[in-house]
């Protein structure tokens, strides 16, 4: 037995009840904080930082695991998914226990072709004893094969686990827009449950629920309209390096990926950083996660900027800009305030913003989520149709007193568009 410890893992929530709960979600209460980055106050360091130690180390439970078959591995490298790379799990513990002796050679962890562009899934899942089907919009299939028992892997890098058992799913990477068949054949009788989410780095965001009752052998159908993919993203999930990929360009001062993050360092000079390709989408909501890490005493003149509706030159469009000494949140247009909030956030802790914009009647609304969720209201609203296309979209900032770090950036169709 393998075990990780060591690193920060959630032994507990505060839960509190919902008044009209989701048919499917939160029927026994919803965590009132969700924070993945924030929240330590439920943490202790003891756990892989996804089980805690007391249900990976069963000799807890199970005193007649003899104590040499156990094995407790620390530190990053022992995190949930990472221990099955760790140098000792690879090159002499499995070994150890296959064969009797260490071998002298180990291989990196390389992600699941399915794993490298997780802004672009569509996942398909059931919670009833159905086998699953989906058909894209140009007809290509993945799952189970109602008519020969096989399973289909027509959709390019599509993943299906698996015929015959509950809790399936399929994973649909690089998802194309358009219509998508959901079919549902029964290998047993009962009610069924299935759900249609699009996956990306700031959550699961539920797109379709089918509920109905089905027979052993009854095949139902459903269908997922309008599916639309994100215009842009990137997550920044990359090894640490100075070169931020052909999707950007580095305007002003200097940015790298460190940990899979976005970073500029604080070094009293301006940095602007925008994307290479213009957008030409009027409608959208743009998405961010963020924090400034404290370096030195934050100085007057320091602040961080989210950048949106810039032309093909890089001119113009629109900024969302924190300054910290200032404790103010602000929304320009060029060198125009729109509006304005204060605001006092905490240096190190992560903040995710969220802008909605209709270009064709000028609506700007930024809303910011402090850690419990977007509130109802915006933080900032203006009307300005000057810049109507998202444009080069981008991060900057002029900073002595701090980093900053982003985690991802997101830009989607805006559906429900006034």
């Amino acid at each position: 037995m393998i075990y990780g410890t060591e690193n920060g893992t959630d032994y507990w929530y505060d839960v509190d009840e919902v008044d009209e709960p989701d048919p499917v979600l939160w029927s026994h209460g919803k965590p009132t904080y969700l924070s993945v980055q924030g929240d330590d106050a439920f943490e202790k360091e003891e756990g892989d930082d996804l089980i805690p130690v007391y249900s990976t180390n069963l000799r807890d439970v199970l005193d007649s695991i003899p104590q040499v078959n156990v094995a407790a591995l620390a530190g990053d490298e022992a995190r949930h998914k990472q221990i099955m790379y760790h140098p000792q799990t690879q090159s002499r513990l499995v070994p150890t226990f296959l064969i009797g002796q260490t071998v002298p050679f180990t291989t990196t962890y390389q992600k699941p072709v399915f794993l490298v562009d997780p802004r672009q899934w569509l996942v398909l899942t059931a919670l009833c004893p159905v086998d699953l089907t989906i058909t894209d919009p140009q007809g290509r299939r993945a799952g189970y094969d109602p008519a020969t028992g096989e399973v289909l892997e027509e959709i390019p890098d599509a993943v299906y686990a698996s015929p015959g058992i509950e809790g399936q799913f399929i994973v649909v990477p690089r998802a194309l827009a358009g219509d998508y068949q959901v079919n549902a054949t029964g290998f047993d009788d009962g009610e069924y449950t299935l759900l249609l989410h699009r996956v990306d780095e700031g959550g699961a965001w539920l797109l379709a629920v089918f509920t109905g009752t089905i027979t052993a052998g009854q095949t139902v159908s459903h269908t997922l309209s309008g599916f639309t993919p994100s215009i842009f993203a990137d997550s920044f999930d990359r090894p640490d390096s100075s070169d931020l990929g052909p999707g950007w360009e580095e305007v002003a001062g200097e940015f790298d990926i460190v940990d899979g993050q976005l970073h500029a360092t604080a070094d009293g000079q301006n940095h602007l950083l925008l994307t290479t390709q213009t957008f030409t989408d009027t409608q959208f909501i743009l998405e961010s996660r963020f924090r400034g890490v404290l370096a030195g005493w934050p100085q007057a003149f320091d602040q961080a900027c989210f950048l949106f509706g810039a032309d093909a030159s890089g001119q113009g469009g629109y900024r969302v800009v924190y300054a910290p000494l200032q404790g103010q949140v602000l929304l320009y247009r060029d060198d125009v305030l729109l509006d304005s909030a204060s605001i006092v956030p905490q240096l190190g802790r992560w903040y995710q913003v969220q802008v909605e914009r209709d270009g064709v009647g000028g609506g700007i609304a930024i809303y910011l989520d402090e850690g419990q969720g977007y509130p109802t209201q915006p933080l900032l609203e203006a009307v300005d149709a000057t810049y109507p296309a998202l444009g080069r979209l981008g991060a900057g900032g002029n900073a002595q007193g701090f980093d900053l770090y982003t985690d991802w950036v997101t830009a989607m169709p805006w559906e429900g568009a006034p």
